[in-house]
């Protein structure tokens, strides 16, 4: 309420500070929010890059096997199985203790090899 001397109240003053406190609370709380999903896509995405790096290498190798590798502070376990002419991999990419990222794929078989002379 506005008093005769052209001023706010306390009442108002009180009023005017919870809402602004209110609204600082919700930006944290959405920067927080936002900070972890972040990371979980920073996690995902390096994971990805590692289920593509181990995807490519057995791709060379002509009988790839189940293994695991495990770069920085991520583990890749993978597993084979027929899968028509080719063999499908599927990759569990994550950190020890923390979800997987599971990926699947189909291999090729290799090229045949040409014989000298070609």
């Amino acid at each position: 309420m506005v008093s005769a001397r052209g001023g706010f109240g306390v009442v108002e003053a009180l009023v005017a500070l919870t809402v602004l406190s209110a609204g600082i609370l919700a930006v944290t709380g959405v920067a927080a929010v936002a900070a972890r999903h972040l990371g979980e896509a920073e996690d995902e995405r390096r994971a990805a890059r590692l289920a593509v790096r181990v995807a490519d290498s057995l791709a060379l190798v002509p009988e790839p096997a189940p293994g695991i590798r495990a770069v920085d502070a991520l583990v890749a376990r993978w597993t084979l199985s027929p899968a028509g002419r080719g063999t499908r991999l599927r990759l569990e990419v994550g950190r020890p203790g923390a979800s997987l990222h599971v990926f699947e794929t189909l291999l090729a078989p290799p090229p045949p090899r040409l014989e000298e002379g070609w």
